[in-house]
């Protein structure tokens, strides 16, 4: 019961965005994992929901505790799975999510090489046509970025372009993730270019900037970020 009432705070939580949805959802998964004895089979399940309420409270409130609090579910929820396991792969996910977190808020270079550790491992077990395929390449290419970005290491580069290059790919025409992962692709062809300085780089980068901007409603948040960096490429060409 105590699950379920937090399933239905965080339900609740998505939709209407209530500080006390969240509280409540953090309480009664908390309850819920109190309640659960350590040999017991929805152990790991009941971490993992934890983790979830720490990192939503983190993401909502921007406190350190529920970021350390957050990693050490996830962390507990892997180390209980098995590698056989169904969800081994959302759990690694999840656990890079929390590693990427952790680096860009306190900048160690140890949780940036944690998270790109275990994104490349959920993506190894992501079967082909798993729905989140798309995600991992996202994420994977997102952690290769924050490491290039943070050592210089042209590898690195290639990687991030060649995984948003795989999560584009693997992305329909109608997904509500289109824009973003056209936007993110021109993101690593701007890395490029101002690293290499190869014109067909350059030249990518505007085209699915350019892309990432029509396929971006007009009363959408990032409307304004993606006509400026648009714009930056037309100056880079011009």
């Amino acid at each position: 019961m105590q699950s379920f009432l937090a399933i239905l705070h965080k339900k609740r939580y998505t939709r209407l965005q209530g500080l006390e949805d969240l509280e409540a959802a953090l309480q009664y998964d908390k309850a819920a994992l109190d309640n659960t004895s350590p040999d017991h089979s929805d152990l790991v399940d009941k971490q993992a929901a934890l983790a979830v309420s720490y990192t939503d409270c983190y993401r909502r409130l921007g406190k350190l505790d529920d970021l350390e609090a957050a990693l050490k579910y996830t962390q507990a929820a892997l180390n209980n799975t098995s590698l056989q396991h169904p969800r081994i792969a959302d759990r690694q996910a999840a656990l890079a999510a929390s590693y990427t977190d952790c680096y860009q808020r306190l900048g160690k270079l140890d949780d940036l090489e944690a998270a790109l550790k275990y994104d490349k491992a959920a993506l190894i077990n992501t079967s082909a046509d798993h729905p989140d395929l798309a995600d991992r390449y996202t994420a994977l290419a997102a952690s290769y970025t924050d490491c290039y970005q943070r050592l210089g290491k042209l590898d690195d580069l290639e990687a991030a372009l060649k995984h948003d290059k795989a999560a584009l790919d693997s992305t329909s025409s109608e997904h509500p993730k289109l824009a973003d992962r056209q936007a993110a692709l021109a993101v690593s062809y701007s890395d490029c270019y101002r690293r290499l300085g190869n014109l067909d780089d350059l030249e990518a980068a505007l085209k699915y900037k350019q892309a990432a901007l029509d396929n971006t409603p007009a009363d959408h948040p990032k409307l304004a970020d993606r006509q400026a960096a648009l714009g930056i490429s037309y100056l880079d060409h011009y």
